[in-house]
C-alpha cells in the first residue's frame, strides 16, 4: 500500500553556509529516515515476503533505527530482543518463516473476523472505531495540500499506518534532495510539514497502535516471540517519537541566524 506525491520543481537556494561536518550529520540523518519510514510503509501495507523480513531483520535496519532510538533502554530494547530471537528463526527456515510471517500478517491487519489493532489512526481516536470518519478526512486534507494521493483514492482509508508512513517517506526523501540541492528554505519547508503531520497524526495513536498488537494473543493463544510483528510496531511507535524530536532539532539548527559569509578581497 502506497502513494504517489506530486512535487514542485523547486529551484536550488543560497550556497550553504553549513559547516561540512554539521551537514554530512544533517545527510546522514535525513537518509536514514528516509529508508525507515519507507521499510515501515512496506511491513505495514504489504503482505511480507522472504526479501523483506530480511531487510527488516537486518543489522542496517537496526543501525538506521539507533540515530533516533536508545535501542539499550525500556520497550525498544525488549523489541529488539524479539527481534534477534525471530533473525534466528528466520535463518533456521526462511521460507516456512516467511509462510508464517505472512499468516501472522493476515491474521493482523486484513482478518477475516475483528483486527486485534487495527493500522487505521480513525480507530485509535475515535470512541467507535468506525474508518472514513472525521481523522480520516483530516489525513486526507493534509495529503491534498501537498499534491499526495493514495492510488487507490478515495476507496482507501488515507489514514491507515502505511499510508502515513508512505507519506512521511516522500517527504523525508524531498528533504534530503532539498539538502543536497542546497535548497534549505523548501528543506525547512518540508520540516515543518513533517514536524506538524506528526503531531497531528500518527504520534497521536501509534503507541495505542503498539500497545494493542504487544496483547494480542497469536492464532495459538500462546506467545510466539519468533513473530516479530509486535516488536516492529513497538519499534514503530518509538522511532516516530524519536524522530518528532531529531526533526525539532534539525529545525532549531536550520533555523539559527546564518553567519555573513566571507567575502573575498
Amino acid at each position: 500500500m502506497e502513494a504517489t506525491l506530486a512535487s514542485e520543481h523547486r529551484a536550488p537556494g543560497e550556497p550553504s553556509a553549513l559547516d561540512a561536518p554539521f551537514e554530512e550529520a544533517l545527510e546522514t540523518l535525513l537518509a536514514g529516515r528516509s529508508y525507515l519510514y519507507r521499510l515501515g510503509q512496506r511491513l505495514f501495507g504489504d503482505e511480507p515476503d522472504e526479501a523483506l523480513l530480511r531487510e527488516a531483520l537486518s543489522p542496517l535496519a537496526l543501525e538506521a533505527l539507533g540515530l533516533f532510538v536508545d535501542l539499550e533502554a525500556g520497550e525498544a530494547a525488549a523489541a529488539v530482543r524479539v527481534l534477534g530471537t525471530a533473525c534466528a528463526s528466520f535463518d533456521a527456515r526462511s521460507e516456512a518463516f516467511a509462510d508464517d510471517a505472512r499468516a501472522e500478517y493476515t491474521r493482523l491487519f486484513l482478518g477475516p473476523g475483528t483486527l486485534p489493532s487495527p493500522p487505521w489512526e480513525s480507530a485509535h481516536v475515535s470512541s467507535d472505531r468506525t474508518l472514513f470518519n472525521a481523522a480520516t478526512l483530516e489525513v486526507r486534507r493534509f495529503y491534498a495540500s501537498k499534491g499526495f494521493r493514495p492510488r487507490e483514492y478515495p476507496h482507501v482509508a488515507d489514514d491507515h499506518l502505511a499510508l502515513e508512513l508512505d507519506f512521511l517517506a516522500a517527504l523525508s526523501r524531498e528533504s534530503l534532495v532539498a539538502l543536497r540541492a542546497g535548497d534549505f528554505d523548501s528543506l525547512r519547508a518540508l520540516l515543518r510539514d513533517q514536524r506538524e503531520f506528526l503531531h497531528a497524526h500518527p504520534m497521536r495513536w501509534v503507541e495505542s497502535f503498539a500497545t494493542q498488537m504487544s496483547q494480542s494473543p497469536t492464532k495459538t493463544g500462546e506467545p510466539d516471540p519468533a513473530m516479530p510483528y509486535a516488536a516492529f510496531a513497538s519499534l514503530a511507535a518509538t522511532f516516530i517519537a524519536g524522530d518528532a524530536e531529531a526533526v525539532d532539532d534539525m529545525l532549531d539548527a536550520l533555523e539559527q541566524p546564518r553567519k555573513p559569509r566571507p567575502t573575498g578581497r
